[in-house]
């Protein structure tokens, strides 16, 4: 072998090796790191931004399949976009224990998946006491409370939670939500304004200003609300759903027909039930239309 030829071949082995770990190198720098990944997955959900939290949570199990938690949250998600919970609900219930930290906050998702709202409530205040400060916990529980027409309890911890972390900004969502209960109007507009400013591009937050204004007899403003909602998202059907209702209740049955439509069209992430709910209003709304 002649001198050239050794150092060309010499220099193409140290080469692929440099590359080799280098390549090495690259796959372990973008490996997702599972807890960030968890926290934004949970974070999403608690923003009530379900079809984002469905996408992000479906990513978390793939990365490990065994995460009782990670099932624990996307039950409860199927339970919100109309699909079935029970499949999550098996698998959170067999991976989860005694010894896992998160085992009742895991068993509480599941109760509520199961409409167990009273189970719910145990379970979380359970996990509450042993982390108290916990951010996630407190919502969950605001979040039953207020699901349980126990709108001045949820409000009440929701206030709670604000007060011990002022950046938790999806508490006001639900603080709207507990204060129409209460038909404290004025304040649901401004804690929903609040959610908004704070989360300015998640559909879920213009879904809930439209509420706002709908009870307050602003239809026009509900309306325009939606229609941003519907443009941040595309799969927001949700949206369209909520659309459709108010415009029928407007008398503007042909406009409603339309969102009703386009509502089937956008549901990526809902299960059947949600489709025969807008096939139902659909047929009722032509018979009458």
């Amino acid at each position: 072998m002649s001198k050239h030829l050794h150092y060309q071949l010499f220099f193409i082995s140290g080469l692929l090796l440099f590359l080799a770990f280098e390549g090495r190198g690259q796959t372990h720098k973008i490996k997702p790191d599972f807890e960030q990944s968890l926290l934004d997955a949970r974070m999403s959900f608690h923003r009530t931004y379900y079809e984002n939290a469905s996408h992000l949570f479906d990513q978390l199990i793939l990365m490990k399949e065994d995460h009782a938690l990670a099932h624990a949250y996307m039950a409860l998600i199927d339970f919100m976009l109309y699909k079935d919970p029970s499949l999550h609900i098996e698998r959170a219930l067999t991976l989860t224990d005694e010894s896992d930290p998160n085992n009742s906050i895991t068993l509480a998702l599941c109760s509520f998946a199961s409409g167990d709202y009273w189970g719910c409530e145990s379970n979380i205040k359970e996990f509450l006491i042993k982390d108290p400060e916990n951010q996630f916990g407190s919502h969950l529980l605001a979040m039953t409370l207020i699901a349980m027409d126990r709108a001045e309890e949820g409000k009440i911890t929701l206030i709670d939670l604000l007060k011990r972390n002022k950046e938790y900004f999806p508490a006001y969502n639900h603080m709207g939500y507990a204060c129409l209960k209460l038909n404290q109007k004025e304040e649901a507009i401004q804690a929903f304004e609040t959610f908004l400013q704070k989360d300015s591009l998640n559909p879920s937050a213009y879904d809930s200003y439209a509420e706002a204004w709908f009870e307050s007899g602003n239809t026009e403003k509900a309306i325009a609300c939606l229609n941003k909602a519907v443009k941040l998202d595309p799969y927001f059907a949700y949206g369209w759903n909520h659309m459709g209702d108010i415009l029928y209740q407007m008398g503007e049955t042909q406009m409603a027909i339309n969102a009703f439509e386009k509502g089937k069209k956008a549901a990526k992430y809902y299960g059947p039930e949600f489709t025969e709910s807008l096939n139902q209003k659909l047929e009722d709304l032509k018979k009458e239309h």
